[in-house]
């Protein structure tokens, strides 16, 4: 069925995304952004099926790597708020096979955007369900062989938009005739043709979520109002792509608990470095402090004698001396031993340390920062996957969406390591765990016929599992 499907979006700093993070995700590799120094590795995504970055002829030939090109564009941005770059995301058509798809997505990136002066990079993903689509990354400064220079705000004109957005209608167009198919797609809005459907609001596939890190859940809810409404106007629901998103959903927490996992090991690693300084930092202070209250004491014996007569007998002064020396000898030595400096560079040594507990806790701000809005996204994608798998049980077509995401599944463990493994693992025993409130919360705005059969198939769960469990008990009576 011919599709038209074609979302731009702006990354920038205010909304907290990292134009490093975007691109390792849609090109599933791992990429080090070196502002941040944050790793974002996402190599075990397997519906990426085909990456490339083209080039304007005035470009330097290391932007060919993915790494280098996208990690001067974030040095090239000085201010907080900045916009590091222009994002895209269409459909692609399923009447045309991989390398036709290919074919007028080159051309497509070459005539509206390389050919203007951006870099694009470009990342095909097919989640194997009818559902193949391109994300298209693009620079939005002037490049030349020395790099990047002022940003070009000509690329910002809505006029510019809207012709690249009938671009890609036409040239898909043209591969329909060339191809002698009937089917064509149209750029403008659904009111413009006369279609009576609600235009769906642009929150993304589940991977879209993650990048953005924090789609507000009322956009999110309005839209599966949205949703809701146009499915009781269809008749009919594709199995396929109903089992593709839920598996999507699921990549999608299982990489969320992956971050969220090394997120909080990295601040329990923080803590325990924390608590080794603080401990430390006390050591120190209290020995020091220990060796120069003995040093006082030695001060003021050594005062005391010597302001002693001539025949007054000074033996057991000197023994105290000679005894408190020892002690002060045998502390120093311990102290340096330990510590590895001298016991007179204790203040400064001290304040070391809390700058590095400063340092630290920082870090740990910084840490606890990230983790809010990953935590919001995997409670997100949990409640749309409990919701999908409750509107599952009542499918007509429930076995074949059973059956395809049983496939997926079988397909993504193959490529995992023992790891990979262990986390999706991990994810599907989470996922599957719906309580009492999973399931009040999963009928919440779903239409009433739906919410009505939920409820009907829940009972009947129910009242057959207690069933089973009699005839169990009736099988172990009788054995006796």
């Amino acid at each position: 069925m011919a599709l038209y499907h074609f979302h731009g979006d702006i990354i920038g700093r205010s909304a907290g995304r990292s134009v490093c993070a975007g691109v390792a995700y849609r090109a599933g590799e791992k990429i080090i952004d070196e502002r941040t120094g944050i790793t974002h590795d996402y190599r075990q995504k397997t519906d990426v099926i085909h990456t490339e970055i083209i080039l304007p002829s005035n470009a330097p030939e290391r932007f060919s790597d993915r790494a280098t090109l996208w990690n001067e564009v974030e040095r090239a941005e000085k201010r907080k708020d900045s916009q590091t770059a222009r994002t895209f995301d269409f459909a692609l058509q399923t009447e045309f096979d991989y390398d036709e798809n290919l074919e007028i997505t080159r051309r497509y990136v070459w005539e509206n955007f390389v050919r203007r002066g951006m870099c694009a990079d470009i990342a095909i993903h097919d989640g194997r369900g009818g559902n193949p689509h391109v994300h298209v990354t693009l620079t939005t400064r002037d490049v030349s062989q020395k790099g990047f220079g002022e940003k070009n705000r000509d690329w910002n004109q809505i006029q510019l938009f809207e012709k690249w957005r009938e671009n890609w209608a036409d040239i898909c167009n043209e591969k329909f005739k060339e191809k002698g198919l009937k089917q064509r797609i149209n750029h403008k809005t659904l009111k413009a043709q006369g279609i009576d459907r609600e235009p769906t609001i642009h929150v993304g596939v589940a991977g879209k979520n993650m990048e953005k890190r924090g789609v507000s859940s009322e956009r999110a809810k309005e839209n599966r109002e949205i949703t809701q409404r146009n499915r009781q106007r269809e008749e009919a629901q594709n199995p396929e792509n109903i089992a593709d998103f839920m598996h999507e959903l699921k990549q999608g927490h299982t990489i969320l608990d992956r971050e969220i996992t090394s997120i909080k090991e990295k601040n329990a690693d923080i803590r325990r470095e924390i608590g080794n300084l603080k401990s430390r930092a006390k050591d120190i202070t209290e020995q020091a402090e220990h060796i120069k209250t003995t040093q006082k004491h030695l001060e003021e014996l050594e005062e005391i004698r010597q302001n002693m007569g001539f025949f007054t007998s000074k033996k057991e002064i000197k023994l105290q001396i000679e005894g408190l020396n020892y002690t002060q000898g045998k502390a120093t030595q311990s102290f340096e031993r330990v510590f590895k400096f001298a016991h007179e560079r204790a203040t400064v040594e001290t304040l070391k340390i809390k700058g590095k507990i400063e340092g630290l806790e920082q870090t740990q701000e910084e840490l606890q920062n990230r983790l809010a809005p990953l935590l919001v996204d995997k409670e997100a994608f949990a409640s749309e996957y409990h919701r999908q798998k409750l509107l599952t049980d009542i499918h007509r077509d429930r076995e074949r969406i059973e059956n395809r995401l049983k496939r997926l599944e079988d397909e993504i463990r193959k490529n995992q390591s023992v790891k990979e493994n262990l986390a999706w693992q991990q994810s599907t025993r989470q996922l599957n765990i719906i309580n009492e409130r999973d399931f009040q919360r999963g009928i919440e705005g779903m239409n009433p016929k739906n919410a009505e059969k939920l409820l009907e198939h829940k009972e009947r769960k129910i009242t057959e599992n207690h069933a089973k469990i009699i005839e169990k008990a009736h099988t172990f009576t009788h054995s006796l």
